[in-house]
């Protein structure tokens, strides 16, 4: 006696993307996870230097504007 069965190739339930498509959004989800990482990245590098930066800043502003430390 044989029994037929639905069961879809994939598995046991139906996949919601079709398989053409897979590469696509595993390309999509790496392009999103390393905006993240990077943005992280960008961040605490921000953090970290800030006080650094802002010297900088503050020095070239002076640098190129003398007449502002005389008033």
């Amino acid at each position: 006696v044989a029994m037929v069965t639905s069961v879809s190739p994939m598995g046991t339930l139906p996949m919601p993307v079709k398989p053409a498509f897979m590469p696509v959004f595993g390309i999509a989800c790496g392009m999103v996870l390393l905006a993240l990482v990077t943005f992280i990245i960008a961040l605490v590098a921000l953090f970290k230097y800030d006080r650094l930066l802002g010297t900088a800043i503050g020095q070239s502003g002076h640098a190129s504007n003398p007449a502002a430390e005389e008033t």
